[in-house]
């Protein structure tokens, strides 16, 4: 079997031609080599049998879920025995389970921190737990009328967010300004959600 870096796309695709260590939580990062493949494999028979894609073929759609290997998710999380992995749902119904979990608003501690350019899902999962929690209060949040959303291009802002934000000109967020913006927020966070 190959190693993990010979199956990465050719390093001579990336942007940046320095060495680096890829640790991007919301992108998929750099395709693996096969995977091109097994897409177009995918819409070509698509293409062909349609629906009978379902039963047919070399990967039947019905039971896709059954060539994801347990083995390889062993790895990756250190389980010890396969009964102790199993993939399930999809980032937005994970990031709700998690808030269901770790996010207990109270009238004066409710808001979220979230980073500013975060997916659109990531904002609209968790304005929708801020907006069950407002809902549950209309006498606290009397304007609160048609939940607003953010629509990433910073118009409008949704009340229940602390967005932070990287420096002008910088791509990252500065821990300093992360840790003041959390310090200023104390009163009323409830939660910070980050990658």
């Amino acid at each position: 079997q190959a190693s993990l870096s010979d199956q990465i796309t050719d390093s001579d695709t990336k942007e940046s031609s320095q060495p680096c260590i890829y640790l991007c939580g919301n992108s998929l990062g750099l395709s693996s080599k096969p995977a091109r493949d097994r897409v177009i494999s995918h819409l070509d028979h698509w293409a062909n049998k349609g629906v009978e894609g379902h039963f047919t073929g070399k990967e039947p759609w019905v039971n896709i879920e059954d060539a994801t290997s347990t083995a390889s998710a062993m790895d990756l999380v250190g389980a010890r025995f396969p009964h102790e992995v199993v993939y399930m749902n999809s980032l937005t119904v994970n990031l709700h389970l998690l808030m269901v979990a770790f996010y207990r608003p109270t009238l004066q501690k409710y808001k979220i921190l979230i980073e500013d350019k975060a997916f659109p899902s990531d904002h609209y999962a968790v304005t929708s737990q801020i907006d069950s929690f407002m809902a549950m209060h209309p006498d606290r949040f009397p304007n609160l009328k048609t939940p607003t959303r953010n629509n990433n291009n910073n118009n409008e802002c949704h009340p229940g967010l602390v967005l932070v934000k990287p420096k002008a000109g910088s791509d990252l967020l500065d821990e300093d300004d992360l840790l003041t913006l959390i310090r200023s927020h104390a009163h009323e966070l409830a939660l910070v959600l980050l990658p």
